[in-house]
């Protein structure tokens, strides 16, 4: 296109050139000209066309793997007593299926879960020693997906191989001192004073016994599971101007700051980024380019909060940045972060997804109309109750807001 464009101007210039020629060269060079862009936008329309392509069948692999993953704990424990990982809760099971760990972050529990061999006694020294051996590897081993849930992500997406230990941090013996890996069979045998409770369950392949270890974490177990990510959360709010308190406000109601929260979406990490949307458009705001994010990516917790703080800064300046008050610009941005842009607008237009006439009503309220608004109006209940749980929870970390 460059070499027509310069063939053109020669043309044009030239003496004695006959005017017949002049028009003959600018029809040759305008064509050259079209084709070229032609091509390019083919290129380009083609380019995007695979990437979707690629996402579409990365997302529909991790869904089947999840599906097959259920399937294999219903088998085991019965659709009634299987735990699967959630937004807000880490399962890890044995390599067999037959033993578990979890955390629930939100109500601060870790809990073990053995199911019982034809003959073993729930207090036996054996039951107790694989019970100390699933809590002791919960503090000394980094948390990894069961082999069931592991998709080989696309040539080329951005992976991560941060090691998570999902209790750092979380426990202390009874003499006050913190739990780490040194001492962490010390805690183990401390727990176990804790009695184990025994039930029967029912499962497809008949009933079987489990017994149950339970274990309080502190009552401070949310400001303790907040506190390792301040340092990030700080230096990027800091770099692209986006709030603290709103940061740590959408971990904790995402996640209840779960390091691996995963949900059916599927969404991944500490702010349950979604990777074929709010993951893919942070990424490219970030980055400078398109990639497939990977679940390892996203379960890195500098890579998520990079990505989630990013993402609630797009929010705020390209869908919502028509709202001249930067409080009903950042209210209609929570909701939107959970619902999407078009459904907040939807709450001050009904049937209407047009977020730049809904702008036009919302710089006519008041920041607390604006929240009443939303919170009576957004088309889904889970949105009403979202935006009014990470507003609340912003609440918590205002003290950390330099």
């Amino acid at each position: 296109m460059k070499r027509a464009t310069l063939l053109l101007a020669l043309l044009l210039t030239a003496e004695g050139v006959p005017t017949s020629i002049h028009a003959d060269a600018f029809d040759d060079a305008t064509k050259a000209s079209n084709d070229a862009f032609s091509q390019a936008t083919q290129k380009t329309s083609q380019a995007f066309a695979d990437q979707d392509a690629t996402w579409n069948n990365y997302v529909a692999e991790q869904r089947r793997a999840f599906e097959r993953y259920k399937a294999a704990i219903d088998a085991e424990w019965g659709g009634k007593n299987a735990k699967v990982p959630t937004k807000k809760e880490w399962v890890s099971y044995d390599k067999n299926h037959d033993s578990r760990a979890s955390i629930d972050y939100a109500h601060g529990t870790l809990q073990v879960d053995l199911l019982l061999k034809d003959g073993e006694e729930s207090d036996s020294q054996e039951v107790k020693k694989r019970i100390a051996q699933q809590l002791t590897n919960l503090i000394t081993q980094p948390a990894q997906e069961d082999a069931l849930l592991k998709v080989t992500p696309p040539l080329g997406a951005a992976t991560a191989h941060q090691k998570v230990y999902p209790l750092q941090g979380q426990l202390q013996l009874d003499n006050g001192s913190a739990v780490t890996k040194d001492n962490a069979s010390d805690f183990a045998h401390q727990a176990l004073h804790h009695p184990l409770q025994e039930k029967t369950i029912d499962t497809p392949s008949g009933r079987k016994r489990m017994v149950s270890l339970s274990y309080p974490l502190p009552p401070d177990h949310i400001r303790r599971q907040a506190a390792p990510y301040l340092p990030k959360v700080r230096e990027v709010a800091h770099r692209i101007h986006v709030s603290i308190p709103l940061v740590f406000g959408v971990i904790e109601t995402e996640s209840a700051f779960n390091p691996m929260a995963r949900s059916g979406v599927p969404a991944y990490g500490l702010m349950q980024l979604v990777p074929r949307s709010g993951a893919r458009d942070a990424y490219q705001r970030v980055y400078g380019h398109d990639r497939v994010v990977s679940a390892s990516f996203l379960y890195d917790s500098n890579n998520n909060i990079e990505l989630g703080a990013t993402y609630l800064k797009l929010l705020q300046t390209r869908e919502m940045r028509r709202i001249t008050n930067p409080t009903s610009r950042q209210l209609c941005a929570i909701a939107a972060y959970n619902t999407g842009g078009g459904n907040v607008a939807r709450a001050f237009i009904p049937g209407s997804r047009n977020i730049r006439k809904a702008s036009a009503i919302i710089n006519r309220m008041s920041p607390e109309e604006v929240y009443q608004h939303l919170r009576n109006n957004l088309p889904y209940q889970e949105t009403r109750n979202y935006i009014q749980r990470v507003r609340n929870h912003m609440e918590h970390y205002k003290a950390w807001e330099e």
